[in-house]
């Protein structure tokens, strides 16, 4: 699980990292006239790296994973039991309320 995990995280460094920054350099190199439109394009995998790295973690660590959904479980629970009562007006309270 664990050997999995490291296997997964560190392809994902080579795809994430790696491929956009040699791309970014080869374009450089070359001298690409329009690579001022596609840095942002490339850069935005380096960004996702700690988000997708975090889910990767929590999905192939058994002990991570339980204790996600326990307390997704909870928090689930928690909202559930979250009710508006419906709000009780008297007559004269209504009144007033038309009448403004």
């Amino acid at each position: 699980m664990l050997f999995l995990a490291l296997t997964i995280q560190l392809a994902m460094i080579v795809v994430l990292f790696f491929l956009p920054v040699g791309i970014l350099e080869m374009m450089a190199l070359t001298q690409f006239n329009y690579a001022s439109l596609y840095e942002p394009i490339a850069l935005f995998p380096i960004l996702l790296y700690p988000i997708i790295d975090v889910i990767v973690l929590m999905y192939f660590v058994k002990p991570y994973r339980t204790y996600v959904k326990e307390l997704y479980g909870k928090f689930l629970r928690m909202m559930r039991l979250k009710k508006t009562e419906p709000i009780m007006v008297d007559a004269v309270q209504a009144n007033i309320l038309n009448k403004s």
